[in-house]
């Protein structure tokens, strides 16, 4: 239950559009939730918005590594050919 409120304090910063700390609150799920596509393409949104294309494209590509059909991920990487 720990790792599931620390995503939804992710998803509320990013809801709220608190970049940097969605990033951060991100950042540590992912230390225990390594393996959620859905939190990498999610923190890769941030990333994105925030003008670090290098770092979205990571966990993007992460995402993919995960699920390699993970549709929202494949989505994500097509804003970087735009």
């Amino acid at each position: 239950y720990f790792d599931d409120a620390r995503y939804n304090l992710a998803l509320s910063y990013s809801h709220l559009g608190l970049i940097d700390e969605g990033i951060q609150a991100y950042e540590v799920y992912l230390e225990t939730c390594p393996n959620y596509p859905g939190a990498h393409v999610d923190v890769g949104h941030l990333y994105y918005n925030k003008g670090d294309l290098q770092k979205a494209k990571e966990h993007w590509l992460a995402a993919l590594k995960i699920s390699k059909d993970y549709q929202p991920a494949k989505d994500a990487l097509g804003l970087l050919k735009n």
